[in-house]
């Protein structure tokens, strides 16, 4: 009996503390600035931007980190790798650059004058990418040039992720999801039982399953 009752508590104990150790708080440098947007290269390089042109990296996952700011004052809201090499950040004020070396170098992309606050930035591939915030728009050729693909003006888009090609989603800080099925051509709006909350960030894990987050 006692041994029976040690071994309860035995894995009691055991499920607490995995349960409680799942994360383990980082402290990068600078640690002042707001963190907005991060990207996965591999098990050990991570990239997170942020405020005042911040793009930080560690390349042993997180123990330490250095200080990648190519920025001036804007803000850096989204960061998007399709790979461990390629990348774009983007954020206010037309902001938009690409690294092709694991984020050591970036280089500023030209974005349409219409455009000014982007919140999102997701690419499918090389050449095929999206870009949300005050308007959505769209590139074919690696972000060298952009079709504005915005049939909601008075959203502002705060996250986007395709599946592939063709099936994307959108989601808005007036609290609105839509979805297109021809690569971002026409876009329907998706009942939310009148969602007024504001929308964050919304990921798929196939063409079928989803989540969107928000206030």
């Amino acid at each position: 009996m006692i041994k029976k009752i040690f071994l309860i508590i035995l894995f009691l104990s055991l499920l607490y503390t995995k349960g409680n150790s799942q994360w383990i708080q980082q402290s990068p440098y600078p640690t002042g600035n707001t963190l907005s947007s991060s990207a996965i290269l591999d098990e050990n390089t991570f990239i997170a931007v942020g405020g005042y042109g911040t793009i930080i990296k560690t390349t042993n996952a997180g123990i330490n980190w250095s200080l990648l700011s190519i920025g001036a004052g804007e803000t850096f809201y989204s960061v998007h790798f399709i790979n461990s090499n390629t990348g774009w950040a983007a954020g206010d004020y037309r902001k938009l650059y690409k690294t092709t070396n694991k984020g050591i170098n970036w280089l500023p992309q030209s974005l349409p004058t219409f455009t000014n606050e982007q919140r999102s930035v997701f690419f499918i591939n090389e050449n095929t990418g999206w870009i949300g915030g005050t308007s959505l728009i769209k590139t074919t050729n690696g972000g060298n040039n952009w079709l504005s693909i915005n049939i909601f003006p008075a959203w502002l888009i705060t996250s986007i992720y395709f599946a592939d090609e063709n099936s994307g989603w959108a989601c808005s800080f007036n609290g609105k999801i839509i979805k297109t099925t021809n690569g971002g051509t026409n876009w329907v709006q998706n009942e939310l039982n009148n969602n007024t909350a504001a929308l964050h960030a919304i990921k798929f894990t196939n063409i079928n399953t989803g989540w969107a987050t928000g206030d």
